[in-house]
């Protein structure tokens, strides 16, 4: 979760840990980097999306999994996946919702994720509100 350098607007995570990977995480990568023209490890040059592949984020049962700025979607296939990138670039939502993103683009859940988290996040960068760090410039 560390970045040397600045991502995008939308870091897009695909888990290709094992149960991710036999269940199709390396082809949803694949089409997360055709759709958005960004190659694994990559940033577009219009900075709107990174790519990158992670190991576990600890949604082995829902697998594969797919994560925008550590929001998470579990049972996410390639064309979901295409879906998700095609809505990022059109709809460029300031905020994104975990429960959202599973709603419009996810499948099976590893388990029930309990009440609705209403504030999501607002940039790629893992960040805490009350401590003045959130949307601060990287």
């Amino acid at each position: 979760m560390y970045k040397r350098d600045g991502v995008g607007r939308y870091l897009v995570s695909v888990c290709t840990s094992i149960s991710c990977m036999l269940l199709g995480g390396d082809d949803v990568l694949d089409a997360v980097a055709d759709e958005t023209g960004v190659p694994d490890g990559e940033t577009s040059e219009d900075r709107l999306f990174s790519v990158e592949h992670v190991e576990c984020i600890g949604a082995c049962g829902g697998a594969p999994a797919v994560q925008v700025n550590y929001e998470l979607a579990e049972g996410v296939t390639p064309d979901r996946a295409r879906a998700m990138c095609r809505w990022l670039r059109e709809e460029q939502p300031e905020t994104v919702l975990g429960d959202d993103l599973q709603e419009r683009f996810g499948g099976q859940r590893s388990f029930d994720w309990g009440p609705a988290e209403p504030e999501g996040a607002t940039t790629a960068v893992p960040a805490f509100g009350p401590l003045g760090t959130t949307g601060e410039a990287s």
